[in-house]
């Protein structure tokens, strides 16, 4: 298995994670419908909540069927210089251990960009639904906190992904020296 195979085997696995999202947020909005009816304050509690519970499903649906039908480009846009794998030699693995720092890089840079992009954009609902339904002039602090460690989140897990090749020699070169043994101080 060529570094290609792993790269895309490990954003399948993201987009399988981001479906079991879709899927559990499912089972969360199917619950909350059969606990409705009380009054009115549960009536529009159940209304935002089922909107909260929409915008997940969505988002972490869209993210699973885009990385899906997509992966191999992605692999291939990640991984620029290195070639195309096939799945004849698979059995041959060729996992030193850049290769496992490399996707495991990215593989957290992209999940952490999956689940915070679906809180982002709820955030983002969430702050133009209490601009529109109360004045312009107030401010609430705790939605666009919430906002900001989202986009704060989004930020890490782009430079996570963008940043890996990188962080994979620096590694290799510093820190795997002292590992092997082959460090001269030690």
């Amino acid at each position: 298995m060529k570094k290609f195979d792993l790269v895309h085997t490990t954003i399948l696995i993201i987009a399988v994670l981001a479906g079991y999202s879709a899927m559990e947020y499912l089972f969360y909005l199917l619950s909350s419908l059969a606990y409705t009816g009380e009054a009115y304050h549960a009536t529009r509690q159940f209304s935002e909540r089922s909107v909260y519970f929409l915008i997940m499903i969505v988002l972490y649906a869209a993210a699973c069927v885009f990385l899906v039908k997509n992966s191999r480009k992605y692999a291939g846009l990640l991984l620029k210089d290195e070639p195309e794998g096939s799945w004849e030699d698979a059995s041959k693995w060729q996992l030193d251990r850049s290769n496992i720092i490399l996707v495991l890089f990215l593989g957290i840079g992209l999940y952490v960009l999956v689940h915070a992009l679906p809180y982002a954009v709820n955030d983002l609902y969430d702050l133009f639904k209490s601009k529109v339904d109360s004045s312009m002039f107030s401010q609430d602090s705790t939605k666009r906190d919430s906002l900001i460690i989202e986009l704060l989140r989004i930020v890490v897990g782009a430079l996570l992904v963008y940043a890996a090749p990188n962080l994979t020699q620096f590694i290799e070169r510093t820190i795997a020296v002292r590992l092997d043994g082959n460090d001269s101080r030690s």
